[in-house]
């Protein structure tokens, strides 16, 4: 079969790779149907790595996917502790989880001590044929989804996640910097939970134009000035309850903090390319 591996920055590769091992207890085999492209993707690609994760080695790229299950091991139950059949098409959690350390034991599997990413040196990804996953990381898509919709389960886990975080309530207010994928829908999870008012912030007129469409009361091009200025002059010099951070730059995370008002959360959900962030 064949496979899109990463040498180092800017060097992709398509290959012929060895067909899958024989499954394990507890793992299917999927085939891959869509792969998404994150932003860690596109700063692993550029610069050979992503914060502290360096491509010492060929890696296949690919953690946001859908597929469809074609072979099944031995008690191979679902990310909803369902049994595992050929045929299901799934979406699939890209973080591997040892599920043995403290962290683990204590439910909290995303904070995993040995944790391993698919399409994170050295855990392989789904830029491939055909890959094998532990049964637990797969959720069922449902008829009503396409797979390419079902591509997007991860980056609205990272979504929902980064609002719990936050503790939205109805009536605070929220910055939202970095209208990407996850920050619009970062966005519009905020909306539903009645935050308000919602700013949002970027570069590129296109997506603050998204941002308006998926409810934000004021949207704000960081090239027109002082993104900081622009919300306190907004706020009565205030600044608002909730930032979310989802740029991937390190001025983003000076300005997120700088954008909170006293007694305010900051949320990081991006990972600067050169992290030089030192907290």
């Amino acid at each position: 079969m064949k496979a899109a591996k990463l040498y180092g920055a800017k060097d992709f590769r398509i290959e012929k790779v060895n067909d899958p091992r024989p499954l394990k207890p507890g793992e299917v085999l999927v085939k891959v149907a869509v792969v998404g492209v994150c932003g860690s993707d596109l700063h692993t690609y550029e610069d050979g790595r992503i914060g502290d994760t360096v491509v010492e080695q060929p890696v296949i790229m690919g953690h946001e996917f859908s597929g469809t299950v074609v072979a099944v091991g031995a008690d191979a139950f679902d990310g909803q502790h369902q049994p595992m059949q050929v045929g299901q098409r799934v979406a699939v959690d890209p973080a591997l989880a040892c599920w043995h350390c403290d962290k683990c034991e204590a439910g909290h599997p995303n904070l995993c001590r040995n944790l391993g990413f698919l399409g994170l040196s050295p855990d392989d990804g789904a830029l491939q044929d055909l890959l094998i996953v532990p049964a637990r990381n797969c959720f069922p898509v449902p008829d009503t989804l396409s797979m390419d919709e079902a591509v997007l389960f991860e980056p609205l886990g990272v979504a929902i996640h980064a609002v719990d975080l936050g503790k939205i309530k109805v009536g605070r207010s929220v910055a939202v910097l970095g209208c990407g994928p996850i920050g619009l829908l970062i966005l519009r999870l905020a909306k539903l939970a009645g935050a308000a008012p919602l700013f949002a912030f970027d570069q590129f007129d296109w997506r603050l134009d998204l941002a308006k469409q998926w409810g934000a009361d004021q949207v704000i091009n960081i090239k027109d000035g002082d993104p900081v200025a622009a919300l306190k002059e907004a706020t009565n010099g205030r600044g608002v309850d909730v930032v979310f951070e989802a740029a991937w730059a390190d001025q983003s995370v000076d300005q997120a903090m700088q954008m909170a008002d006293l007694g305010g959360r900051v949320v990081m959900v991006g990972i600067p390319g050169d992290n030089q962030v030192n907290f």
